[in-house]
């Protein structure tokens, strides 16, 4: 698990900007790890970070690993990610356009929470668990035919990002919350 701490010779977390490229590998008492995770809060309040470059062989995002980077505008997620934690980019305001990977099976709540500024948000042909069907711009439970930013019990106004993309492909079920 990629996980940056603070400590003697590390750099703070809020010192990143620009581009963070994360690393296929990390050297640690003389052994070589790869980096398969991104850890829980990783890079949370890294406020100047505008990009961030994923490794292959990621295949977990973290819950609030990227919450309030709110310069973030780039992020492509590496083929064979399985799993982006809850909030894991809540207030990245500068996200624009979001391509969830085939491979993506397991998506926390309100993982672009008060992201106001996404265009776009599409899920790769072939996922098994979501899709973005009619360019719906959303992320759909494929099985339970319901929108996954709107968990059970909760309303459209308290996932801001998904209210002001437009739905014109999307029709509303009444009763139970369901879309197609």
């Amino acid at each position: 698990t990629y996980q940056q701490r603070v400590g003697e010779n590390q750099i703070p977390m809020s010192d990143y900007s620009g581009l963070v490229v994360i690393p296929t590998s990390v050297d640690y008492d003389g052994k070589t790890y790869s980096v398969t995770a991104i850890g829980d809060s990783a890079f949370y309040a890294c406020y100047n970070v505008t990009s961030v470059t994923m490794p292959k062989g990621l295949t977990r995002i973290g819950e609030y690993a990227f919450c309030d980077c709110v310069k973030l505008s780039d992020i492509n997620f590496p083929e064979g990610l399985s799993t982006i934690g809850k909030n894991a980019f809540e207030r990245c305001q500068m996200l624009k356009d979001i391509v969830i990977p085939r491979s993506v099976t397991n998506i926390g709540d309100y993982i672009f929470l008060y992201c106001e500024y996404i265009n776009s948000i599409k899920v790769e042909e072939g996922n098994t668990v979501y899709d973005s069907r009619n360019d719906c711009n959303a992320i759909i439970e494929t099985a339970a035919n319901q929108q996954h930013d709107y968990p059970r019990g909760h309303n459209q106004y308290q996932c801001l990002c998904i209210r002001r993309l437009p739905k014109t492909n999307l029709r509303h079920h009444s009763q139970g919350g369901n879309y197609h």
